[in-house]
């Protein structure tokens, strides 16, 4: 019996040690790809959702939308997909609300698209995929934070979507602590994916 628990401690000891080692090589593979950044010209910009409350975008998509406005303004994408469906904080869907705010910034309505399903990253990616299809778009930037990036590349990549990467350089993740909660959080859900 005695061995026996031994043992057990041995395996539980060895499997507590690869995941932590996993987690970590995950959290480094995340902050290194954070830098990458491309204003390669594209057909559009794809914003990731990031949480509304009421007819407001929370600060993280109010930044990611800016982004998307500056790289439309700057002629690098022609036109804008704003992601994200209802919210339990809006009646309306989150990419509404980010239609409305890129053209209070002077974004043209014509220029916008919006996927009105998606609750996450996944569905975010994935709705993305069909608007582009349904409209015949080829290529697009992919538009949230640095640390985002490499999850939402790599679920874009596995779905045959052609995108690049363009993380706002405005993040609302400033802090220490915020980047450390972001990168911990991505870390655990890149594993996953």
């Amino acid at each position: 019996m005695k061995f026996r628990n031994i043992k057990f401690k041995k395996i539980a000891f060895y499997f507590v040690a690869v995941f932590i080692a996993l987690y970590i090589t995950s959290a480094i593979v995340i902050f290194q790809y954070s830098k990458r950044y491309s204003e390669e010209k594209q057909d559009m910009a794809i914003v990731l959702g990031a949480s509304a409350k009421f007819d407001t975008p929370s600060p993280v998509f109010r930044e990611r939308l800016n982004h998307a406005a500056y790289l439309y303004k700057k002629g690098i994408v022609n036109f804008i997909l704003v992601t994200g469906g209802r919210t339990e904080h809006s009646e309306i869907a989150e990419s509404y609300i980010g239609k409305e705010y890129l053209l209070n910034i002077g974004v043209d309505e014509d220029d916008i698209y919006c996927e009105i399903h998606s609750a996450n990253t996944l569905g975010n990616i994935y709705f993305s995929m069909t608007v582009m299809q349904s409209y015949g778009f080829r290529n697009a930037l992919l538009v949230s934070d640095p640390l985002h990036m490499k999850r939402s590349m790599f679920l874009a990549e596995e779905m045959g979507l052609k995108v690049k990467p363009s993380p706002t350089q405005t993040s609302m993740y400033r802090s220490r602590s915020s980047k450390i909660k972001f990168l911990l959080s991505e870390s655990f859900f890149f594993m996953a994916s």
